[in-house]
């Protein structure tokens, strides 16, 4: 998972041009050089350090040489003059079509390649541009793909070697037939599952959108039948249950568009059941939206700064909540060497307002966010647009949360699992030492 902070989403306005082969000499696109503009103009104005379009332009070349270097073409392409910062895409254009003439390379994927160049003149890791295909990969961690089904995650118990439903989807079709998370599907259709690989059972549960699917599943003594309709369902950003002792688990995948929701959905069953502390699990969460993340932290956080941000022109915004409350039981958090940036920001805001003991180890240390800006033919660019420092004005960048308790990660350790995680283990006995016997 890449680690990031996207503050938003803003969509320039370009032409769509068309994709796939092309033929030898063929006509750069118009709306290619539409987008070179836009990005050239986002990478020099919105940069969170000074981006010169000098620099710029040389990445446009940088970007093609290296993409013909690859495929064994070579081309004499002209190096950008002062002359070409009045007219970039001129001289877009001109190096584009030189190095197709010369080559017979497609126009299409030597723009990309220029395009991608023009990032990576920001001499910025988190800095990319993304091509169409390359975007829908990037964006479905974000926001997952629906999958038709009937909305269990399953692993395989050992001992029976049957589908476990480890976790329930709420408001899913197994949800609302009254499927449980640690029920033991034993057959699908009639036909034993026991004894087959997860993806297998995974496959047969899956199926066109209004099918109905037959689930036999053992729960304790007893055998139950169920018939689910499948539907479209989307897959978790978050999954949670309840642990001995009344402890709510709730572990955050990534930071996307549907978490906030799910975040609610998570603290509102576990409320009902009577959740007497809570444990948010942030390890391996490289990150995801701001707001989500000021989302979460914000159920904790009675009042107070949560995080800041620092423009380019060294202006400070302050993200900071005023509503009450929802949760005020002792809470810990988890996190290790990979949970970063939005992570970061939800685990120092809890941290340095003194609402969580943190465990685990010290984090990756991101304190730049992005602005991810998508463009109507499927491509986007992602910039870093500025740098945030914690509610108590600490930059982590390149150096780090530090937990309030550090736990070492234990060999062969199953994150979530009673037993065979240390640091969940860790979590455990700090919050019981915070409950009344």
């Amino acid at each position: 998972m890449p680690h990031f902070a996207i503050r938003s989403l803003a969509a320039p306005l370009a032409l769509l041009f068309v994709l796939g082969a092309a033929a030898p000499r063929e006509q750069l696109s118009p709306a290619a050089i539409t987008d070179a503009h836009i990005v050239n103009e986002l990478l020099t104005r919105t940069f969170y350090k000074p981006l010169t379009e000098q620099t710029v332009l040389g990445g446009m070349r940088s970007g093609i040489v290296a993409y013909l270097g690859a495929h064994k073409l070579h081309a004499s392409l002209p190096a950008p003059q002062a002359q070409d910062q009045r007219d970039p895409q001129a001289y877009f254009a001109r190096i584009v079509q030189s190095a197709v003439s010369q080559t017979g390379a497609s126009s299409s994927v030597v723009s990309y390649a220029a395009l991608h160049g023009m990032a990576l003149s920001a001499n910025d890791r988190w800095t990319e541009y993304f091509d169409p295909d390359e975007f829908k990969q990037f964006d479905s961690a974000l926001d997952p793909p629906d999958i038709s089904g009937i909305g269990v995650l399953l692993n395989v118990d050992p001992k029976s070697k049957c589908g476990t439903a480890f976790f329930v989807i709420p408001q899913s079709p197994a949800d609302r037939t009254g499927i449980e998370s640690g029920d033991l599907i034993t057959a699908i259709d009639g036909t034993p599952v026991c004894g087959l690989a997860q993806p297998l059972i995974s496959k047969r549960l899956r199926g066109t959108t209004g099918s109905t699917v037959n689930v036999t599943v053992r729960r304790g003594d007893s055998t139950k039948d169920f018939a689910i309709t499948r539907a479209p369902v989307q897959v978790p950003t978050v999954y949670f249950r309840m642990l001995p002792g009344a402890i709510a688990y709730i572990n955050v995948f990534v930071f996307g568009s549907p978490t906030p929701a799910e975040f609610s959905e998570a603290l509102r069953r576990m409320q009902a059941l009577g959740a007497r502390g809570y444990i948010l699990d942030l390890r391996d969460d490289g990150g995801g939206y701001v707001l989500s993340a000021v989302s979460i932290a914000s159920h904790f956080i009675s009042s107070g700064p949560i995080f800041s941000t620092v423009s380019k022109q060294g202006e400070i915004t302050t993200d900071t909540d005023a509503e009450p409350p929802q949760v005020s039981a002792p809470l810990a958090v988890l996190v290790n060497q990979n949970t970063a940036s939005a992570s970061e920001i939800t685990a120092s805001a809890l941290q340095e307002n003194q609402v969580a003991e943190v465990i685990g180890t010290r984090t990756f240390g991101k304190g730049v966010e992005q602005t991810v800006s998508r463009l109507p033919d499927g491509s986007a660019v992602k910039i870093t647009t500025a740098r945030y420092v914690t509610a108590q004005n600490h930059d982590l960048n390149g150096v780090g949360l530090q937990p309030d308790l550090h736990v070492n990660e234990n060999p062969s350790a199953q994150f979530g699992q009673i037993g065979k995680d240390a640091q969940l283990q860790a979590a455990l006995t700090y919050l019981q030492s915070k409950l009344p016997s």
